[in-house]
This record gives C-alpha cells, sequence and structure tokens, in this order.
C-alpha cells in the first residue's frame, strides 16, 4: 500500500513535470514568433515605408528638374525678357510658351495637373492648362524661402480670391520655386499643381491588407489610406 501511493505520487509528479515543460516549452515557441512577426512586420514596414517616400521624393525631384528645365528654355527667355524690358509679348510667343508649359504637364504620367508662372506685381498667369489667365489680383509672393512645398489651394497660397478658375480653388500638394533665366534675377514664381488623388492612388497600390498610413506636411495632414492601429512606423522624407 505503502508503495503503491509512493508510485502514484512518482507518477503524478512525472506528469506535472511534463506539463510544465511542455508549458515553457511553448511558451518559448510562441514567444520566438512573436518577435519573429514583430521583426518581419518592422521589415516590412521599412520597405513600405522607403518605397513610399521614393513616391513622394520622385515628385519633389520631378518638380525640380521641371524647374530647371523653364529656367533655361530657349522659349522661356521670351516671357523673361518681356518683363525686363517691359514689352508686350507677340501671339506666337505666348503660344511657344504655354506649349512648353502644356509638355511638362503630359509628361509628368498624371502626377501633375497644371504647371503655372505667375510674374512678380504683375495681373496674368501663364498656364499649361489654360493658356494666359487673366487675374483680377495682383500677384504677390508670399514671404517663404524657395522652394517649398504647400497642401493648399492656388487662391489661399497667393491671395486671389477673386479667380473663378477651377483650380486654384482646389486642394493641391503645391511645389514653387522661383522664376528666373539662366540664373538671373527672380522676376516670378514657378508653381506645380500635384493631384493628391494621383499621389494616394500611387501609396495605396504599396499597401497590403491590414497596413495603413498616414501622410503629413509640416503637421498638416494630407491623406490617410486603411485604419489607424496602436502600432506606428514613423518616416520621415529627406
Amino acid at each position: 500500500m505503502f508503495s503503491s501511493k509512493i508510485f502514484r505520487n512518482l507518477f503524478f509528479s512525472y506528469i506535472i513535470i511534463i506539463f510544465v515543460c511542455l508549458f515553457v516549452y511553448t511558451s518559448l515557441i510562441v514567444y520566438e514568433n512573436h518577435i519573429i512577426n514583430n521583426e518581419r512586420t518592422t521589415r516590412e514596414s521599412e520597405i513600405i515605408s522607403d518605397e513610399m517616400n521614393s513616391i513622394v521624393k520622385e515628385r519633389f525631384l520631378y518638380a525640380q528638374n521641371i524647374v530647371l528645365d523653364l529656367n533655361n528654355s530657349s522659349t522661356l527667355k521670351q516671357l523673361y525678357f518681356s518683363v525686363v524690358t517691359n514689352e508686350q509679348l507677340n501671339s506666337y510667343d505666348i503660344l511657344s510658351i504655354t506649349k512648353e508649359l502644356q509638355v511638362k504637364q503630359t509628361s509628368s504620367r498624371l502626377m501633375i495637373d497644371e504647371v503655372l508662372i505667375f510674374m512678380d506685381a504683375g495681373n496674368k498667369a501663364y498656364s499649361s492648362s489654360g493658356g494666359v489667365i487673366n487675374l483680377r489680383d495682383t500677384y504677390t509672393q508670399q514671404d517663404a524661402d524657395f522652394p517649398y512645398f504647400k497642401i493648399t489651394t492656388v487662391k489661399d497660397l497667393f491671395g486671389l480670391e477673386n479667380s473663378d478658375r477651377y483650380s486654384f480653388g482646389r486642394k493641391y500638394l503645391i511645389y514653387c520655386d522661383a522664376y528666373t533665366y539662366q540664373e538671373g534675377s527672380k522676376i516670378g514664381t514657378i508653381s506645380i499643381l500635384f493631384n493628391i488623388g494621383t499621389l494616394e492612388e500611387d501609396i495605396e497600390k504599396l499597401l497590403d491588407d491590414g497596413y495603413g498610413v498616414k501622410i503629413t506636411l509640416d503637421d498638416e495632414e494630407l491623406f490617410t489610406i486603411g485604419e489607424v492601429t496602436d502600432l506606428e512606423y514613423t518616416k520621415a522624407s529627406d
């Protein structure tokens, strides 16, 4: 009877030890899988963030190239000289200028809705999609260092509240830089209106199920895709 009781105690002790070992082993496996999944999620987030950063940077570089091309364009020099000499452009020069702006817009693969040139203290704008636009308000450059991005409307950015042009009242990611000719004096502003919807679509293509993203510029939200979760990964564009 005594030996039988000892055997039962030993047997149950072995069972308990086996269950404890299984529990510890299972816990270690679960913990390792958790660490591996977190590392995988972090890595995937880094890759997606880098790809999104590239999409935004692509627009910045594209805008820089447009400004460089326009500021060294033999066609656009006619506009520069007309302002410097205070002479009127003829119809051929105006058509050539707007055609060149149109080429810059259409070559952007739908990233850009409009390329504009505003002349300092002038009442006209030259547009890739609207030709010569007569402004009711005199254009005044805002107090900001070139170049810069803004999430706003052309109306609000430049205080053109009396303009009825549709694109001036629509929200864009707007890139602005100085208009010169071959590094001459600044006599205006080149504004490039990036379509926010196209940017959102390009970024959405990168996201797998379960991923969400919030794009901001200078602490202003541009758009949000997906659901905001407790796990966040932040990436700042250069």
